[in-house]
């Protein structure tokens, strides 16, 4: 089996890291998951910050991230990259 698993990961050129967090259920965990995702990356689009959680999703993390930047938590820039103010 480990030989299918390792050309399964050769074809593709990477493999994916099996140390993600799952995505919060609640939206007060979501949303500190999201802030110390962020923080973590040090910016990052919805769908980067999205691919750190197994099942995470760019359309459930844009509005906590719009959120945050409502309240000076994070900043977008033009090319809708955030980024934390704290």
């Amino acid at each position: 089996m480990t030989e299918k698993r390792g050309q399964s990961e050769m074809s593709t050129g990477f493999a994916e890291p099996t140390d993600k967090p799952a995505w919060p259920k609640s939206i007060p965990d979501q949303v500190a998951a999201v802030r110390d995702a962020l923080g973590d990356l040090g910016e990052g689009t919805p769908e980067q910050v999205a691919r750190s959680f197994k099942r995470g999703r760019a359309p459930s993390v844009l509005p906590l991230l719009e959120s945050m930047t409502a309240l000076g938590l994070a900043a977008r820039s033009g090319d809708g990259v955030y980024r934390p103010t704290r």
